[in-house]
């Protein structure tokens, strides 16, 4: 009876542990994407700032393409540092469990 909680309970442990990992994963291939579209971003700007225009709506409408990609580079890098903050809890937390399985029998 008691080897069989056992085996559960390890089972239980290795699925909560692999559930673990995929979100990490995740977390991490979503932190990779929002990198580089903030590097895309940050080129356009770089290209704005670099371009001269003759017309004065041009001018007008790059601005305000300007303070949309700024406002969104910025909630892109509040997303980036929650998501760096969840990835790390996430690691921190799979390395504890690690920790406490090394003394199960297996």
């Amino acid at each position: 009876m008691a080897k069989h909680l056992l085996e559960a309970s390890l089972m239980g442990f290795i699925l909560f542990l692999a559930l673990m990992i995929d979100r990490l994963h995740h977390y991490i291939r979503e932190l990779r994407l929002r990198r580089a579209g903030m590097e895309v971003i940050k080129k356009q700007n770089r290209g704005f700032g670099d371009g001269k225009t003759s017309s004065s709506a041009e001018i007008k409408s790059m601005e305000e393409e300007m303070a949309v990609l700024g406002g969104k580079f910025k909630q892109l890098e509040s997303e980036i540092e929650t998501k760096t903050k969840e990835a790390k809890a996430a690691e921190t937390n799979a390395e504890a469990l690690r920790k406490q399985s090394v003394g199960f029998p297996s």
